[in-house]
């Protein structure tokens, strides 16, 4: 293909590829190669640092589909994602016409809205602390945690990290289904010219 064409038109197609290239290297390296090694850890009981893997099937698979806490951390994160993604959409969207306005004083008042920002986020990471050193055996966690949360603790605390695989594998698995249904259902409210 690249011996095709004017001297023109290879010398756009590799400049083309060689534009694309750090992007395709980085979403190789950053997504797909670690998502299939996501997926092959999930079929094993992995040991410390990934030495003394077991091989055992489908057996985390299984145990996900039996797992109450599982379950209840999908269900608390789609009761987080229901209510928080439209509220802080519609706080932004008022937020930026507000701080769009012709007003005396609008770099002040960006200024405090941003401060502000970075204030939120620190207080979340706070919230983060408090996931830390919560007991699992307080009553709270089971109706709080989400489903990452439970990746988190599987994974790097009870040390399993194809329990944990399985589970990331399951959030991959939403996330794809939830991602096929807007691209089905957006030809119906989204017009191109």
């Amino acid at each position: 293909m690249i011996n095709k064409g004017t001297p023109r038109e290879r010398n756009e197609f590799m400049w083309g590829w060689l534009f694309i290239l750090p992007t395709m290297i980085g979403l190789i390296v950053l997504n797909i190669i670690p998502i299939f090694q996501t997926i092959y850890q999930s079929f094993f009981k992995t040991g410390d640092f990934g030495k003394g893997n077991i091989f055992i099937g489908l057996d985390n698979y299984v145990k996900l589909m039996g797992d109450a806490e599982v379950w209840q951390s999908v269900i608390n994160t789609f009761k987080y994602a229901i209510v928080e993604v439209p509220f802080s959409i519609a706080i932004a969207l008022v937020l930026a016409v507000l701080l769009n306005r012709k007003m005396m004083g609008v770099s002040a008042y960006r200024t405090i809205f941003f401060v502000t920002i970075t204030r939120v986020i620190g207080g979340m990471q706070v919230f983060d602390l408090i996931f830390m050193v919560m007991d699992k055996n307080n009553p709270a966690l089971y109706k709080t945690q989400s489903i990452v949360y439970l990746f988190y603790q599987n994974s790097f605390v009870e040390n399993n990290k194809g329990y944990g695989s399985t589970i990331v594998v399951l959030l991959i698995a939403i996330i794809m289904v939830i991602t096929i249904f807007q691209m089905i259902a957006q030809k119906k409210w989204v017009y191109y010219n």
